[in-house]
């Protein structure tokens, strides 16, 4: 039995289990422990971050989300209780609102359940449900301790806010002109968790590299890289504020590889066999070669003009052909994109040859472009067969290389600051995340994985962590403290928080 089929199989028993235990979790009780920490002081612990911190998983920041941040863990885990002591900035969200489910609907869809649709796939669907508007804060910061916004960026945090970020603007009236860094270091805090760095690199990354790498920093939308110049700035002078200004202990995790995650990694780059049905003007029907087989056409003017531009040429100066094969499997079956990185190349009438090629086993195709995808089949089938796949919906192996070269950027810039005062150090959640990838992370014998499966730490979204993930992140942070401050704090176990949850079409 194929290996996809069977992993589904295994998803809906263990879906048919949590129905005939009425859905729930049956969470062991925690021993009674003295925890201790001889040299840190976690009283007046504040964040300063993205999505990580804030709690964002599914695709949205909602009410149970947020109260399993890793640091709301930690707190509460070290207090055993975080009602006084650790402070959110309530999104009093019970489904929150879906951030990349924005387009092209007029229902506001909130968190995503893994769903499985009632013919076979090979992988598994995001299926939003009903959410709501994201509403203004109206209560007081005095006592808040996480300033986590999603898709904050490092250059964002002490300055002018950005109103075009809803999940700031939502507060932007309590901030009364202060940044998000001066409203932190107002708290006068023992301890800060300075978690800016993700969001630089994840939107671009989402929206298949279709940004700027390089922008001009007036003029940076979302979708975007920061430049390494500008990150390297802004997180030097946010450590150097919090050093001068206050007398807290600095954590700064670095940045994990998105690319191991299941939103890029789940979907085949090709034509599955139950989705390769070409559309009607692929085939010329006036010259059946045998009835059900009739010659495809549809490119065969831009192969001729290619193979004329490839005379001479060699390597890299060639350009590809485009060849959906009937018969010649995957290879034959990749969707169609522009890529940019093509040559130039001129036709014999000197008109420019589209950029056309198909993705390929180095490239990805992308979660956010699985229901264009599927709806694409159901009507026309035109998308990435015809119409090439919107950049957004897929990364080439250069954009890759661009994406990892990056982070790897500004990880070191990250190490190094943490190498520069005895007040700063590092959460080293990038490791962690290889770690469960290689599968060398687990707990009571259960070994974790970014998949969709039932041990995964990764959300219904593909990208940020679940329950269970933030818990491992919570214990990468305990097994800091208890090395850099003397600390004798047990690790929780992540098998007694959620993992996905999961639904049906």
């Amino acid at each position: 039995m194929n290996r996809s089929y069977m992993k589904i199989l295994g998803h809906l028993i263990i879906l048919l289990l949590f129905i005939g235990n009425g859905c729930q979790y049956n969470f062991p009780t925690t021993p009674e422990i003295e925890i201790k920490s001889e040299e840190a002081d976690f009283s007046n612990t504040v964040v300063i971050g993205g999505r990580y911190t804030s709690g964002f998983m599914d695709g949205a920041l909602y009410n149970d989300a947020q109260q399993k941040n890793y640091i709301h863990l930690f707190v509460e885990h070290f207090y055993g209780d975080s009602t006084n002591s650790f402070n959110e900035l309530s999104i009093s969200s019970e489904n929150g609102f879906n951030t990349q489910e924005v387009e092209n609907t007029t229902q506001i869809q909130g968190k995503y359940e893994i769903a499985y649709r009632a013919e076979v796939t090979d992988w598994e669907i995001r299926q939003p449900i009903n959410g709501e508007e994201i509403q203004d804060y109206e209560g007081s910061l005095r006592n808040i301790n996480n300033f986590s916004f999603p898709g904050i960026r490092s250059y964002q945090v002490d300055g002018e806010p950005p109103m075009q970020n809803r999940f700031v603007s939502r507060v932007a009236d309590r901030l009364q002109g202060n940044s998000i860094l001066d409203q932190a270091i107002e708290k006068n805090p023992s301890l800060v968790i300075l978690d800016i760095a993700t969001d630089d690199i994840f939107d671009f990354t989402l929206n298949g590299a279709s940004g700027d790498e390089n922008p001009e920093i007036s003029s940076v939308v979302h979708t975007d890289l920061t430049p390494v110049s500008v990150f390297e700035q802004s997180i030097q002078e946010a450590i150097q504020r919090l050093l001068n200004e206050t007398d807290a202990d600095i954590i700064i995790p670095t940045i994990p590889n998105p690319l191991e995650l299941p939103y890029f990694q789940n979907l085949p780059w090709y034509f599955t066999s139950s989705q390769f049905r070409l559309p009607n003007v692929f085939f010329n029907f006036n010259f059946c070669k045998e009835p059900g087989y009739c010659e495809m056409y549809y490119f065969n003017e831009f192969n001729v003009s290619v193979n004329e531009f490839n005379r001479g040429r060699s390597g890299d100066e060639r350009r590809p052909i485009v060849d959906f094969d009937a018969g010649g499997g995957e290879r034959f079956r990749g969707k169609l994109i522009i890529d940019e990185a093509l040559p130039t190349a001129i036709d014999s009438e000197g008109d420019t040859i589209p950029k056309l090629r198909q993705l390929t086993q180095e490239d990805l195709f992308l979660y956010n472009g699985e229901i264009p995808q599927y709806e694409s089949l159901l009507s026309d089938g035109e998308m990435g067969a015809i119409v090439p796949l919107a950049d957004k919906f897929a990364l080439t192996s250069s954009e890759q290389e661009t994406i990892t070269a990056r982070r790897q950027a500004f990880n070191t810039i990250i190490t190094q600051l943490t190498q520069s005062s005895s007040r700063v150090y590092l959460l080293d959640i990038a490791k962690l995340i290889d770690d469960v990838e290689l599968g060398l992370v687990n707990s009571n014998g259960t070994a974790f994985e970014l998949t969709y499966g039932h041990r995964s730490i990764i959300s219904a979204d593909g990208y940020t962590m679940n329950q269970k993930g933030q818990a491992l992140f919570a214990n990468k942070l305990i097994e800091l403290l208890n090395e850099e401050f003397s600390s004798n704090i047990p690790y929780l176990d992540p098998n007694t928080f959620k993992g996905i949850d999961y639904s049906f079409e």
